[in-house]
Order: structure tokens, then C-alpha cells, then sequence
């Protein structure tokens, strides 16, 4: 599938897998309940990043307001992967659902990560922080967004 090469500021995309389930990081719990994330691009710039020497049965699907809409049905934290530089990144910068919806609602609102996925001491998920418990630069990502 040919996706829009115009740049974007909001996820217009999200990845699938060979078996059409939506890709994205293992996450540990948050807050006690589960979290589910998906890897989530705004235009084909931030998906040929991402895709550089990664597995090619990955394809890009648009991300309709119909599947945000599931996301946000089901329990737990639903975030969206910003713009992922690669699927093994040590941490990935991610919007809510809901936040995305509404972003791709209203164009003109921006749209900032909410949470910082950190890859977890066992390696094999993320642990989720809200951005304001990170201590860092907000959004690592902003450069891409714009």
C-alpha cells in the first residue's frame, strides 16, 4: 500500500503484521492494568525510516478513526508509537489513543507524547512513564511531528 509522501503532523498510520494484527512494543502494566501500544507514522518519510533493514511482510495501514475508536473501547492504556526510528529502539516516545483521535479531528491542534516507553530491565518489554515523571526533553520526537 502507497502512503501519502506530503509530511504530517499527526499518526495518519499504524504498522501490521503478515498475520493483519497491529505491530507495535510489548509493554509491561501500567498503573496495574494492561497496556497495548502500536507503532503509529504520520507519513512514508517516517515509515522508510522505520522499515530500514526490518522484516518486509510489515506494511503500513491507514489509521482510520474506526480503530482508535476499538482502541479506546478496550481496557487499559492504548497508546500510539510516534514516528519509531525502528521496532528494537531503546525508547519510544507515544500519544494516547484518544489524544491521537481527537488530533486527527481537529488538524490544528498539536499533538505532544504523553508517555516514554523505556525498554525494560528483562529485555523482552517497556516500561511506561507519563512524560511529565521522565525528566527529560518532552518529546524526543518533535522534530519529526513538524
Amino acid at each position: 500500500m502507497a502512503i501519502d509522501s506530503k509530511p504530517q503532523t499527526v499518526p495518519r498510520y499504524f504498522l501490521l503484521t503478515e498475520e493483519e494484527a497491529p505491530d507495535g512494543p510489548r509493554c509491561h502494566d501500567y498503573v496495574g492494568g494492561p497496556c497495548a501500544a502500536i507503532f503509529g507514522f504520520t507519513d512514508q518519510a517516517a515509515f522508510d525510516v522505520f522499515r530500514t533493514g526490518v522484516d518486509a511482510t510489515r506494511r503500513p495501514y491507514p489509521l482510520l478513526g474506526v480503530r482508535l475508536a476499538r482502541a479506546m473501547e478496550l481496557p487499559g492504556l492504548q497508546l500510539v508509537v510516534l514516528n519509531a526510528r525502528g521496532p528494537h529502539e531503546t525508547t519510544f516516545d507515544a500519544a494516547t489513543a484518544e489524544a491521537v483521535f481527537a488530533a486527527q479531528k481537529a488538524p490544528a491542534s498539536p499533538l505532544t507524547a504523553s508517555h516514554r516507553l523505556s525498554l525494560g530491565a528483562d529485555s523482552t518489554a517497556y516500561d511506561v512513564q507519563p512524560m511529565d515523571a521522565c525528566g527529560e526533553d518532552r518529546n524526543a520526537n518533535d522534530a519529526a511531528l513538524v
